[in-house]
């Protein structure tokens, strides 16, 4: 099999989640977009939106969604504070501004919640999300209410684009017949890291191609990740869930992790490249996991971030309505 090499994007705004799903929201996503009709004005007039961060001034957010388009999103942050520290304690409003209309109106806000990823680093184990509906592309910005035990509130902005249509695959298009490496490419030697970085591997994620999961009818888990080298921090967890899950569903749903290195050229070049997984699956950062139906359709995906409610929820709905 014939891997192409790619280098990462260097984005300066690293993945670490998104979920949607038809039907209704996901279960675990709590926070509710408050309607127009009860939104005052943002708080702090016609003052810069930010597109680069000044780091050691203050508080400051980090917008970790890549992908935000029309319609519902699931918006994640995190918030650290001058010292560049996760910050853990906060309670955190959203308002969120259409800039190319008005800086100083907001168009909805909605409250955060805190996340706990399993991520490896600090800046990465502690974010916060919420879930909003963008009714436009072009230039947003999100306004963020900061309140800390024992501390004065504060207000950050940060300002980022909202696209027209999803970076990746979006929800109800067909996916690729993927013909990822599987245990028989590498002679059943699991500790192969050509297939996979994960350095405690379930075997039952080895067995198939999606290729060949496709042509089976059932609903597929691909997860898009590579835990040795991932540059978020968030793979190895978001791999985790998806191990921890597959059990449940087994006998239902076909799972498959696909590993997106290209090791040979990583070790060669001395920095993450990517195979052509990662491109054949157009995508913008890392780790994903797309659910696709029985018709081999995108049902949900999750950027970077997977709770393992998420993942179940988003499979009960899906088996409820058999699968295709």
């Amino acid at each position: 099999m014939t891997i192409k090499s790619r280098s990462p994007d260097k984005v300066g705004i690293q993945a670490a989640g998104r979920a949607l799903a038809l039907g209704p929201p996901v279960g675990l996503v709590l926070a509710a977009v408050v309607g127009l009709a009860s939104i005052a004005c943002g708080s702090s007039g016609d003052s810069d939106w930010p597109e680069v961060l000044t780091l050691r001034t203050g508080t400051y957010a980090r917008v970790v969604s890549n992908e935000l388009t029309v319609g519902q999103n699931r918006f994640v942050f995190g918030l650290l504070d001058k010292d560049d520290q996760p910050i853990t304690d906060a309670a955190a409003r959203v308002r969120f501004f259409n800039l190319d209309e008005s800086k100083s109106k907001a168009v909805t806000q909605a409250e955060a919640r805190q996340v706990h990823t399993g991520g490896t680093v600090p800046e990465y184990e502690w974010l916060y999300d919420t879930s909003v509906t963008f009714p436009t592309a072009g230039d947003w910005g999100a306004e963020f209410d900061i309140e800390r035990p024992g501390q004065d509130s504060e207000v950050v902005r940060y300002r980022f684009p909202v696209h027209g249509e999803p970076l990746t695959f979006g929800i109800g298009d067909a996916v690729p017949r993927t013909k990822n490496l599987t245990l028989n490419d590498v002679g059943g030697n699991l500790s192969d890291r050509h297939l996979t970085t994960d350095p405690a591997p379930d075997a039952a994620m080895y067995q198939m191609t999606i290729a060949e999961a496709l042509g089976t009818g059932k609903p597929l888990v691909a997860v898009f990740a590579t835990p040795g080298f991932c540059l978020t921090r968030t793979c190895g967890p978001m791999v985790d869930v998806v191990k921890g899950v597959r059990p449940e569903f087994a006998d239902r749903v076909n799972f498959i992790h696909v590993e997106i290195t290209d090791l040979d050229a990583t070790n060669a070049n001395g920095e993450v490249v990517y195979n052509s997984f990662y491109d054949e699956w157009k995508l913008p950062s890392e780790p994903w996991t797309f659910v696709v139906n029985g018709d081999g359709k995108v049902f949900a995906k999750f950027e970077g971030v997977l709770l393992p409610d998420e993942l179940r929820e988003v499979l009960t709905q899906l088996l409820a309505r058999g699968a295709g």
